[in-house]
Order: C-alpha cells, then sequence, then structure tokens
C-alpha cells in the first residue's frame, strides 16, 4: 500500500509501524509524547534555557502537566 489519494500515508499499511513491535509501554509512551506539538515546543523551550534558572524552574510546571518530572542533583554531561 502507498499513500492515499490525498498525498497523506495510508494508516492501514502497517510497514510503518513494525519497528513498535517489540516496543514497551515506556517507549510507546515517548513515541507518542514526543510527536505531540504541544510537549515538542516546551522541550526545545527547556533546552533554550539554562538548568536552575528561573525561567528553567517555571518550565518544568509545564512539562509535569505532561507527566513527566526533573531529577534534582543530576551532574550536567561531562561534569
Amino acid at each position: 500500500m502507498g499513500p492515499a489519494p490525498d498525498g497523506r500515508p495510508d494508516w492501514r499499511d502497517s510497514a510503518p509501524y513494525r519497528a513498535l513491535a517489540g516496543i514497551d509501554r515506556a517507549g510507546l509512551a515517548w513515541e507518542w509524547l514526543r510527536r505531540d506539538p504541544a510537549y515538542a515546543a516546551i522541550s526545545a523551550r527547556l533546552r533554550r534555557v539554562g538548568v536552575g534558572t528561573a525561567p528553567h524552574l517555571e518550565m518544568e510546571a509545564d512539562a509535569r502537566a505532561f507527566g513527566l518530572c526533573f531529577r534534582r542533583g543530576r551532574r550536567p554531561a561531562g561534569a
């Protein structure tokens, strides 16, 4: 099966879903979450601000709305 007449992928085509066949619940949740436009916007903003800054702490509350939490005292990569 190929694309639908309107150019969108055909949801009945199983090929794009094969990679998800062995995925666990956490993996499926991540695949769902990372495609959410609201989450993507918050995630992008979090990456642009410094960890521990007032804007970052404020945005953590937004991220918690998606069920995410941030560990305190974690060392930055390379530290």
